[in-house]
């Protein structure tokens, strides 16, 4: 798992070695900065200067060199430094023979020659100087060169790495991690790592946060590893910022096995994605975006981790930045960007973003736009779009009679293809008779089909149907059933014609305790008709404690959502000067109570509100469908 996050990083730490190197170009120049300077550059020119009978000052040619590399007293110009440096070398300066071996490796000032440059390096390193081993062993190791040997590159990586070189340290224990120079040895690895990272190299200071969250080569810790990222990040490394920044995102509980599991993942998971892979950066979005993975929910992450997975080209990702424009998840919400991402989710061959593009049009009042994108959308099979667009025709106001005529269709069409919420509109309208002769038998056929996919709405036409529309005395059983699928799967006037069922006995034994379940899950969700009957129970001690003051405080719950009922009764309170009602004397009279205001509607009226995926702005859960028309 080390070798993989290695590998994900490596063009990173690749790019700062070469970095590394560099700055050791310029290591005796930067202390020579401060050394005594001939008066002139005339006289210093004239020392370096060949005749006839000499090859002129090795040092002066030297310090020639530094000055156009460095630009210390004339123009910058690498090729004259290199000019300067080379007639240094030839006449035996250890330090020009470094110096232009350099220029060879890295082509500054000569074109680059691995060879050439190896030469000079080798005779600087012969000389006595130590700085030469770290770009012997980067001469050997650049791949495509004629001197081009893993072997020599390892021995002297090992020369500078005994030498204390940070850079020579980290190479090694990459190389061991990666199984280059012998088959991986973890143990290896993690102690050239640790020597570099003593040196507070920030490339191997990350490096060995990776081993301690992966455990390669030393026992696992998370807390040791977020140490060795946060010395890295201090020093500037991006990557070991992403991860400290990850690590406090992690719901996964750092002390247990499972948890320690799945914080190596998603560092594997961050590395990938770092490293510019776009499924990576997609995964990792989705779980910032729905709190999984072991990653604790952060839009503003998500928001930006879908953009690099955009960025990176996954059409999905596309998708996603429009709903979460559109919803306004990490980013203040923004139709126009949304409808710009829907609409380049489309053109790379996301069919269902027509469906979102229409929504953020209607969204935005653009009714006749999102009526000709629904239509789009509905032509191409989408079920979703076909019920969209024929409940916007609905539902708008001065529809006409053509237009209802229209929707209709759009609504069979949902229904033939599956749609649930749609079918459990065509058994509703077929049994009123809406637009033809009514049709019960059809209309159950339709009510079952969308049933069996759950939809409560349909369970809810069911059993009212069974139940003749009421629930009288002579309620069957079969209705009490379907009732109980419709409170199950999320109908909340079904919670309180069970509660006046399982109450009253119909269609079933009398159950206070259960009717008493309903009504209070049906008064938690705010149903005014629940908070009135749960509050005569509590009047009268009827299957419940007797608790008056409850039982106001219930009505004047309900009063304040329009409850009629509850308005009268607490009016009734306030005339007789009481604080709490009289108690009742039957359970007729309670009965009666609990009938007038758990009645349900006529014919049970039917939600049209669309279903679509969990991430979609529009899902039934979503004020945006609602808004407009």
């Amino acid at each position: 798992m080390f070798r993989t996050a290695f590998r994900l990083t490596s063009t990173v730490v690749t790019g700062l070695s070469i970095g590394v190197a560099g700055v050791g170009l310029f290591r005796h120049s930067v202390i020579l900065r401060d050394a005594p300077q001939p008066q002139s550059l005339r006289a210093l020119r004239s020392q370096a200067s060949a005749s006839l009978f000499s090859s002129g000052s090795a040092k002066a040619q030297l310090l020639l060199g530094d000055r156009y590399r460095q630009g210390w007293g004339v123009e910058k110009n690498p090729t004259k430094a290199a000019d300067w440096y080379l007639k240094a070398a030839k006449q035996g300066n250890v330090r020009a023979e470094f110096n232009i071996g350099q220029a060879y490796l890295f082509g500054q000032g000569r074109p680059r020659d691995a060879a050439k440059a190896v030469y000079w390096l080798q005779k600087s390193e012969k000389a006595g100087d130590a700085n030469a081993a770290p770009y012997l062993a980067k001469a050997f190791l650049e791949p495509g060169t004629s001197v081009h040997s893993v072997m020599e590159g390892e021995r002297w990586l090992q020369t500078a790495a005994r030498q204390g070189n940070s850079w020579a340290e980290l190479r090694l224990a990459q190389f061991y991690a990666s199984g280059t120079l012998e088959p991986s040895n973890a143990g290896k690895a993690f102690y050239w790592y640790h020597l570099a990272a003593l040196q507070q190299n920030p490339t191997a200071e990350l490096d060995l946060g990776y081993a301690y969250i992966f455990g390669n080569g030393v026992a696992a810790s998370v807390p040791t590893a977020r140490m060795w990222f946060s010395k890295s990040a201090e020093a500037g490394l991006d990557t070991a910022s992403a991860m400290l920044a990850l690590l406090k995102t992690v719901s996964a509980s750092e002390t247990t096995p499972q948890g320690r599991s799945q914080i190596r993942m998603l560092v594997a998971l961050e590395a990938a994605a770092l490293h510019g892979n776009a499924a990576a950066q997609y995964q990792l979005a989705t779980d910032y975006r729905r709190g999984t993975g072991g990653l604790r929910k952060n839009d503003a992450l998500a928001l930006q981790w879908y953009q690099e997975a955009a960025n990176a080209g996954d059409p999905s990702a596309d998708m996603a930045l429009g709903n979460m424009y559109a919803l306004g998840l990490g980013t203040p919400r923004d139709l126009e960007q949304a409808k710009s991402w829907y609409s380049k989710a489309f053109e790379t061959g996301n069919t269902s973003a027509e469906f979102d593009l229409a929504n953020a049009y209607r969204a935005q009042g653009d009714y006749v736009s999102a009526v000709h994108a629904y239509v789009r959308a509905a032509k191409r099979g989408s079920a979703q779009a076909a019920y969209a667009l024929a409940t916007v025709l609905m539902t708008q106001r001065n529809s006409s009679a053509h237009d209802r005529q229209i929707a209709w269709f759009w609504y069979r069409r949902a229904a033939r293809e599956g749609y649930a919420p749609a079918q459990a509109i065509v058994a509703r309208d077929l049994a009123r008779g809406t637009y033809g002769p009514a049709d019960p038998i059809t209309a159950r056929q339709w009510a079952r089909k969308a049933a069996s996919q759950h939809n409560a709405d349909a369970a809810y036409f069911l059993a009212t149907d069974f139940g003749r529309r009421g629930l009288p005395a002579s309620v069957s059983g079969k209705s009490r059933a379907w009732m109980e699928k419709a409170a199950q799967w999320g109908a909340s006037r079904a919670d309180v014609a069970l509660a006046v069922a399982y109450h009253d006995g119909l269609g079933g034994e009398r159950d206070i305790a259960r009717a008493v379940h309903f009504f209070r899950l049906a008064a938690a969700r705010g149903n005014e008709t629940a908070q009135f009957d749960l509050g005569v129970l509590y009047a009268t001690g009827d299957g419940l404690p007797e608790n008056r003051q409850r039982a106001v405080a219930l009505w004047e719950r309900a009063a304040a959502q329009g409850s009629v009922a509850a308005r009268k009764a607490l009016d009734a309170l306030e005339k007789a000067g009481q604080t709490a009602p009289r108690k009742l004397k039957s359970p007729e009279q309670v009965s009666e109570r609990l009938r007038a205001g758990a009645a349900p509607p006529e014919g049970g009226q039917l939600r049209a509100t669309p279903e679509a995926a969990p991430d979609s702005p529009y899902a039934p859960s979503s004020s945006l469908f609602h808004s407009g028309a």
